[in-house]
């Protein structure tokens, strides 16, 4: 998943969220980015994106989101989160139905699950 700032439009974008309709003036952020735009937003706070020498003021003059259109955003994302997450369990459990499956494979259902389960508590903590 790869996380963009659009600064004509001084909006984020999400790869797996918004498919083709992401700006051609994007620039490439990291999640952490990501999360530390939306942080501020909603706070109504600036927020200074650095790119070797060069730093872009992204958030001012930003018109304020309300938190329930960053909780929606985010919603949308741990759902997607989820799909991923269910899919990557495929390999391990079709292994586990066969009788073939590795300590290796319990481990990686155990980190899946551990995965899931933290962003479901997310989730029902956004929609409450």
């Amino acid at each position: 998943m790869q996380y963009y700032y659009s600064p004509s439009n001084s909006s984020c974008y999400v790869d797996s969220v918004h498919g083709s309709n992401i700006p051609d003036d994007c620039l490439k952020i990291t999640i952490d980015e990501h999360h530390s735009i939306n942080k501020a937003l909603s706070k109504n706070e600036s927020y200074i994106l650095k790119r070797g020498k060069n730093e872009i003021s992204i958030i001012e003059n930003y018109p304020q989101l309300l938190q329930q259109e960053l909780n929606s955003q985010r919603s949308i994302e741990i759902q997607h989160l989820l799909k991923v997450n269910d899919l990557a369990s495929v390999r391990p459990l079709r292994a586990k139905v066969a009788g073939t499956a590795t300590a290796e494979d319990d481990k990686r259902l155990a980190e899946l699950e551990k995965q899931a389960q933290a962003l479901r508590t997310e989730l029902a903590k956004l929609r409450a």
